[in-house]
Protein backbone atom coordinates (compact mmCIF):
# COMPACT_ATOMS: atom_id res chain seq x y z
CA UNK A 1 0.00 0.00 0.00
CA UNK A 2 1.61 3.28 -1.21
CA UNK A 3 0.57 6.74 0.52
CA UNK A 4 1.25 9.90 -1.37
CA UNK A 5 4.37 11.64 0.62
CA UNK A 6 2.03 14.98 1.46
CA UNK A 7 0.12 13.11 4.11
CA UNK A 8 -0.26 13.69 7.85
CA UNK A 9 1.19 10.73 9.85
CA UNK A 10 -2.60 10.85 11.62
CA UNK A 11 -4.27 10.92 7.72
CA UNK A 12 -1.73 7.90 7.17
CA UNK A 13 -2.74 5.73 10.02
CA UNK A 14 -6.34 6.71 9.66
CA UNK A 15 -5.99 5.37 5.64
CA UNK A 16 -4.30 1.98 6.82
CA UNK A 17 -6.33 1.14 9.48
CA UNK A 18 -9.47 1.41 6.58
CA UNK A 19 -7.54 -1.16 4.63
CA UNK A 20 -7.18 -3.16 7.99
CA UNK A 21 -10.74 -3.24 8.95
CA UNK A 22 -12.20 -3.88 4.82
CA UNK A 23 -10.60 -7.34 5.69
CA UNK A 24 -10.90 -8.09 9.21
CA UNK A 25 -12.48 -6.08 12.19
CA UNK A 26 -10.94 -8.83 14.38
CA UNK A 27 -7.56 -7.37 13.50
CA UNK A 28 -9.17 -3.76 13.83
CA UNK A 29 -10.11 -4.43 16.97
CA UNK A 30 -6.53 -6.23 18.18
CA UNK A 31 -4.47 -3.20 16.61
CA UNK A 32 -2.75 -1.05 19.00
CA UNK A 33 -3.40 1.60 17.14
CA UNK A 34 -7.33 1.44 17.71
CA UNK A 35 -6.51 2.83 20.91
CA UNK A 36 -2.87 4.54 20.74
CA UNK A 37 -4.16 6.81 17.70
CA UNK A 38 -8.29 6.63 18.08
CA UNK A 39 -8.03 6.61 14.56
CA UNK A 40 -10.28 3.53 14.23
CA UNK A 41 -13.04 5.72 16.00
CA UNK A 42 -13.16 8.07 12.41
CA UNK A 43 -15.71 7.60 10.09
CA UNK A 44 -13.30 6.91 7.08
CA UNK A 45 -12.29 4.01 8.99
CA UNK A 46 -15.83 2.42 10.31
CA UNK A 47 -17.64 3.19 6.91
CA UNK A 48 -15.02 0.76 5.49
CA UNK A 49 -15.12 -1.80 8.38
CA UNK A 50 -16.39 -5.53 7.23
CA UNK A 51 -18.80 -6.93 9.52
CA UNK A 52 -19.81 -10.09 7.06
CA UNK A 53 -18.64 -12.25 9.85
CA UNK A 54 -21.43 -10.87 12.47
CA UNK A 55 -24.67 -12.25 12.40
CA UNK A 56 -27.10 -9.93 11.89
CA UNK A 57 -28.95 -10.42 15.70
CA UNK A 58 -28.28 -13.31 17.63
CA UNK A 59 -25.12 -13.85 19.52
CA UNK A 60 -23.53 -10.02 19.01
CA UNK A 61 -25.87 -8.56 20.63
CA UNK A 62 -24.52 -10.03 23.76
CA UNK A 63 -21.50 -8.63 22.90
CA UNK A 64 -21.66 -4.49 24.17
CA UNK A 65 -18.15 -3.64 22.04
CA UNK A 66 -19.28 -5.36 19.26
CA UNK A 67 -23.05 -4.09 19.14
CA UNK A 68 -21.46 -0.65 19.62
CA UNK A 69 -19.20 -1.21 17.02
CA UNK A 70 -21.87 -1.75 14.46
CA UNK A 71 -23.72 0.89 15.37
CA UNK A 72 -20.50 2.98 15.02
CA UNK A 73 -20.42 1.76 11.49
CA UNK A 74 -23.49 2.43 10.68
CA UNK A 75 -23.51 5.94 12.00
CA UNK A 76 -20.28 6.67 9.81
CA UNK A 77 -22.23 5.56 6.59
CA UNK A 78 -21.30 1.65 6.34
CA UNK A 79 -23.25 0.22 3.91
CA UNK A 80 -23.77 -3.38 5.05
CA UNK A 81 -24.61 -1.74 8.50
CA UNK A 82 -26.83 0.27 7.49
CA UNK A 83 -28.69 -2.16 5.40
CA UNK A 84 -28.54 -4.91 8.77
CA UNK A 85 -30.06 -2.00 11.29
CA UNK A 86 -32.42 -0.72 8.32
CA UNK A 87 -33.64 -4.67 8.22
CA UNK A 88 -33.76 -5.22 11.94
CA UNK A 89 -35.78 -1.75 12.72
CA UNK A 90 -38.23 -1.89 9.84
CA UNK A 91 -39.27 -5.69 10.70
CA UNK A 92 -39.23 -6.02 14.15
CA UNK A 93 -39.60 -2.17 15.37
CA UNK A 94 -39.59 1.10 13.31
CA UNK A 95 -40.88 0.83 9.84
CA UNK A 96 -39.59 4.38 8.72
CA UNK A 97 -36.75 4.60 11.10
CA UNK A 98 -35.41 1.39 9.16
CA UNK A 99 -36.99 2.59 5.88
CA UNK A 100 -34.36 5.57 5.99
CA UNK A 101 -31.58 3.09 6.95
CA UNK A 102 -32.90 0.91 4.03
CA UNK A 103 -32.51 4.15 1.44
CA UNK A 104 -29.14 5.58 2.60
CA UNK A 105 -27.78 2.06 2.36
CA UNK A 106 -29.11 1.75 -1.49
CA UNK A 107 -28.02 4.98 -2.22
CA UNK A 108 -24.45 3.88 -1.40
CA UNK A 109 -24.89 0.91 -3.79
CA UNK A 110 -25.88 -2.12 -1.63
CA UNK A 111 -27.62 -4.41 -3.27
CA UNK A 112 -29.75 -6.30 -0.74
CA UNK A 113 -30.89 -2.72 0.57
CA UNK A 114 -32.00 -1.60 -2.86
CA UNK A 115 -33.49 -4.88 -3.43
CA UNK A 116 -35.69 -4.35 -0.27
CA UNK A 117 -36.19 -0.58 -0.62
CA UNK A 118 -37.51 -0.80 -4.02
CA UNK A 119 -40.11 -4.06 -2.64
CA UNK A 120 -41.42 -1.47 0.29
CA UNK A 121 -41.35 1.43 -2.25
CA UNK A 122 -43.60 -0.98 -5.04
CA UNK A 123 -45.92 -1.81 -2.61
CA UNK A 124 -46.39 1.27 -1.13
CA UNK A 125 -47.38 2.11 -4.60
CA UNK A 126 -44.50 4.99 -4.63
CA UNK A 127 -41.64 3.52 -7.33
CA UNK A 128 -43.28 2.62 -10.29
CA UNK A 129 -40.87 3.13 -12.98
CA UNK A 130 -40.50 -0.57 -13.99
CA UNK A 131 -38.20 0.17 -16.24
CA UNK A 132 -35.13 0.27 -13.60
CA UNK A 133 -35.43 -3.50 -13.63
CA UNK A 134 -32.30 -4.35 -16.40
CA UNK A 135 -33.41 -6.64 -18.52
CA UNK A 136 -30.04 -8.75 -19.21
CA UNK A 137 -29.42 -11.84 -18.09
CA UNK A 138 -26.34 -10.71 -15.75
CA UNK A 139 -29.16 -8.35 -13.78
CA UNK A 140 -31.70 -11.13 -13.37
CA UNK A 141 -29.37 -13.43 -11.89
CA UNK A 142 -28.06 -10.52 -9.38
CA UNK A 143 -31.41 -10.05 -8.12
CA UNK A 144 -32.12 -13.94 -7.42
CA UNK A 145 -28.82 -13.36 -5.64
CA UNK A 146 -30.55 -10.63 -3.79
CA UNK A 147 -33.44 -12.36 -3.06
CA UNK A 148 -31.32 -15.47 -1.35
CA UNK A 149 -29.10 -13.32 0.65
CA UNK A 150 -32.48 -10.98 1.52
CA UNK A 151 -34.34 -14.25 2.85
CA UNK A 152 -30.87 -15.30 5.12
CA UNK A 153 -31.57 -12.24 7.25
CA UNK A 154 -34.89 -11.96 7.35
CA UNK A 155 -34.75 -16.11 8.87
CA UNK A 156 -32.36 -14.58 11.69
CA UNK A 157 -34.90 -11.87 12.75
CA UNK A 158 -38.16 -11.82 14.47
CA UNK A 159 -41.07 -10.24 12.46
CA UNK A 160 -43.53 -8.34 13.98
CA UNK A 161 -44.27 -5.92 10.94
CA UNK A 162 -45.90 -7.05 7.56
CA UNK A 163 -45.78 -5.25 4.07
CA UNK A 164 -49.34 -4.57 2.89
CA UNK A 165 -49.33 -4.00 -0.55
CA UNK A 166 -51.32 -1.04 -1.58
CA UNK A 167 -52.97 -2.29 -4.86
CA UNK A 168 -53.31 -5.87 -5.62
CA UNK A 169 -51.27 -6.16 -8.61
CA UNK A 170 -48.83 -3.86 -10.91
CA UNK A 171 -49.90 -5.28 -14.04
CA UNK A 172 -53.37 -4.21 -15.13
CA UNK A 173 -53.02 -5.71 -18.51
CA UNK A 174 -55.64 -8.96 -18.24
CA UNK A 175 -53.53 -10.80 -20.35
CA UNK A 176 -50.10 -10.81 -18.90
CA UNK A 177 -48.46 -13.00 -16.41
CA UNK A 178 -45.31 -14.35 -15.39
CA UNK A 179 -43.91 -16.89 -17.07
CA UNK A 180 -40.55 -18.89 -16.45
CA UNK A 181 -38.29 -21.18 -17.27
CA UNK A 182 -36.42 -24.16 -15.24
CA UNK A 183 -32.76 -24.10 -15.64
CA UNK A 184 -30.65 -27.10 -15.79
CA UNK A 185 -30.01 -26.21 -12.44
CA UNK A 186 -33.48 -26.14 -11.04
CA UNK A 187 -33.89 -22.43 -11.05
CA UNK A 188 -36.69 -20.51 -12.63
CA UNK A 189 -35.31 -18.01 -14.95
CA UNK A 190 -38.16 -15.14 -16.21
CA UNK A 191 -39.45 -15.58 -19.87
CA UNK A 192 -37.92 -12.51 -22.00
CA UNK A 193 -41.09 -11.62 -22.77
CA UNK A 194 -42.60 -11.80 -19.10
CA UNK A 195 -43.82 -7.50 -18.86
CA UNK A 196 -41.62 -5.45 -16.64
CA UNK A 197 -44.82 -5.21 -14.07
CA UNK A 198 -45.48 -8.97 -14.07
CA UNK A 199 -41.76 -9.39 -13.10
CA UNK A 200 -42.18 -7.15 -9.78
CA UNK A 201 -45.20 -8.25 -8.87
CA UNK A 202 -43.59 -12.01 -8.88
CA UNK A 203 -40.48 -10.04 -6.83
CA UNK A 204 -42.85 -8.74 -4.43
CA UNK A 205 -45.00 -12.20 -4.10
CA UNK A 206 -41.80 -14.09 -3.65
CA UNK A 207 -41.01 -11.25 -0.75
CA UNK A 208 -43.48 -11.50 1.03
CA UNK A 209 -43.58 -15.46 1.53
CA UNK A 210 -40.08 -15.07 3.47
CA UNK A 211 -42.27 -12.90 5.94
CA UNK A 212 -44.96 -15.52 6.70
Amino acid sequence: MTLPSNLSPSTCWSMFLARVASSSSDDLFKSKLWEFLGAAGEGYVLERASIEKYPVIHQWLKSEKVNSFIHLCAKSGNPEAMYRQGMVEYFTMNLELGLEHLRRAAEKGHGEASYVYRIIRLCRGEDLDFQLWNATKQSRLKIQECREKVRHVIQSIWINNHIVRQQPNLCNHERTSWRGRQTWEGRMEEDENTCEACKWDREIDLFCSMLN
